[in-house]
């Protein structure tokens, strides 16, 4: 059996950001976490990219999935590379641990899909 190499951000981009500055945007429709798993060259470049991305607590999961299993885990990743978060509408609100932790509880419902990460 042939094993197919996976491919990762920090393989697809390899050493093209260094010194770059750059705005990532990600749609990948609640793969973002699993993404992320392969991009921490890329989190970590110098200087440190800005990420659009799209991640959605509810939408574009599996039937019977009410929450986003990897919502609090794409954060987490991010906050603990050293980025904040906002939302990426006109009101671009800060977003904290406790802000995405409500999502979790059922007490806060986002007013966007869409974060900036920086």
């Amino acid at each position: 059996m042939t094993q197919v190499p996976v491919l990762t951000l920090d393989r697809v981009l390899g050493h093209s950001l260094h010194g770059k500055q750059a705005l990532i945007l990600v749609d990948i429709e609640g793969a973002e976490w699993m993404m992320l798993q392969g991009a921490a060259a890329t989190l970590s470049n110098d200087p440190r990219p800005v990420w659009l991305l799209e991640v959605s607590a509810t939408d574009h999961q599996p039937l019977g999935t009410p929450l986003n299993p990897n919502f609090a885990a794409t954060f987490d990743h991010f906050f603990a590379s050293g980025y904040c978060a906002c939302t990426a509408d006109a009101a671009a609100q800060e977003w904290l641990r406790q802000d995405v932790e409500a999502v979790i509880q059922g007490l806060k419902v986002p007013t966007t899909h869409n974060f900036l990460f920086r």
